[in-house]
């Protein structure tokens, strides 16, 4: 979807015959999507091989999803909808990765282990719990059918947690959902 303007605090208005400009506007992103979804707003999730840094991230990352949208992430055993690791996969160009997150059938993901989330500890180990959340949470964003959006160049009052780029999210202090996020996960559940 294109970016949108939004006149904040009024509308023009017709005072007299006299145009009155709107107070200011401001600059929202719209989200884009995949076009697959899980079938069910229940999505669950299973650890692969997962260093204990991550865990206290990856709670904070999918509770955020959880508790601010119509989604509901649940750990369960294997044969879950999404499977998710933090592995050192090296120098290859990405933090992480939501493999599968744009392959579905009739815009609904397979029953199980539709979405392979991986994280990358080539770069991630070296970030704060909050980044990692950001990383994370940006990945679940894929596995529940959100694709990017905004660009590396993307003022930060703009920057959601679906931009593409760890840069961005992380000067610009954006490691949870934001409301085109939500709005994004709460169109498709």
């Amino acid at each position: 979807m294109k970016r949108l303007k939004i006149m904040t605090a009024a509308t023009v208005l017709i005072v007299s015959g006299a145009l009155v400009s709107p107070l200011g506007t401001t600059t929202a992103e719209a989200y884009n999507l995949f076009g697959c979804r899980h079938n069910t707003v229940n999505v669950t999730y299973s650890l692969g091989a997962t260093a204990t840094a991550y865990n206290s991230p990856l709670s904070s990352a999918t509770a955020n999803w959880t508790n601010t949208t119509d989604a509901n992430l649940s750990q369960t055993p294997p044969a879950a909808r999404i499977s998710f690791v933090a592995a050192n996969y090296g120098n290859v160009g990405w933090s992480g990765i939501a493999s599968g997150s744009s392959t579905c059938s009739g815009e609904i993901y397979a029953t199980s282990s539709a979405v392979g989330i991986q994280i990358n500890r080539y770069y991630t180990d070296a970030y704060t719990a909050t980044q990692k959340q950001g990383v994370i949470g940006h990945e679940f964003g894929h596995a529940l059918g959100l694709a990017h959006t905004g660009a590396t160049s993307t003022p930060c009052a703009s920057v959601v947690l679906m931009n593409p780029s760890d840069g961005p999210r992380n000067s610009c202090v954006v490691y949870t959902t934001r409301a085109d996020d939500r709005n994004g996960v709460n169109a498709l559940y």
